[in-house]
């Protein structure tokens, strides 16, 4: 019904007019919707008691410059309006903090079988004369 093609179950015979009621219904709401969170208004800590003031200060520009900035910020907030208005559910942002850890390759040569299984994390391992 957005992109206003037909659906498959049409008449023959009857009317074949296809509505853009919901592009155009969709189209509209979305600017307007995405003027809620503007850049500079949006997230804001606000802190708790005086010892919180600056932490919170940092946290806030910390936080618009990595969803705004870093992560496309309205890139994100424009889609997931959009599938809110489309879809049930919709309009759902996962957001995670995911710590990269590079791994090395190593290569090890004539280990025993109580060296190979302490170096794959087997704690549990007894060699044969156990």
């Amino acid at each position: 019904m957005y992109r206003g093609k037909t659906l498959g179950n049409e008449v023959k015979g009857r009317s074949q007019i296809v509505s853009t009621d919901t592009f155009e219904t969709v189209e509209w709401a979305l600017p307007a919707l995405m003027d809620i969170f503007e850049p500079k208004q949006h997230p804001e800590f606000e802190p708790q008691g005086m010892e919180d003031i600056e932490a919170a200060k940092k946290t806030t520009q910390l936080t618009r410059f990595q969803f705004w900035r870093l992560n496309d910020g309205e890139t994100v907030l424009r889609r997931a309006i959009k599938d809110a208005l489309l879809y049930r559910p919709g309009g759902i942002i996962k957001y995670c903090w995911e710590k990269e850890v590079e791994k090395e390759p190593k290569s090890y040569e004539g280990l025993s079988g109580e060296e190979l299984a302490f170096l794959a994390g087997d704690r549990t391992y007894r060699s044969m004369g156990d």
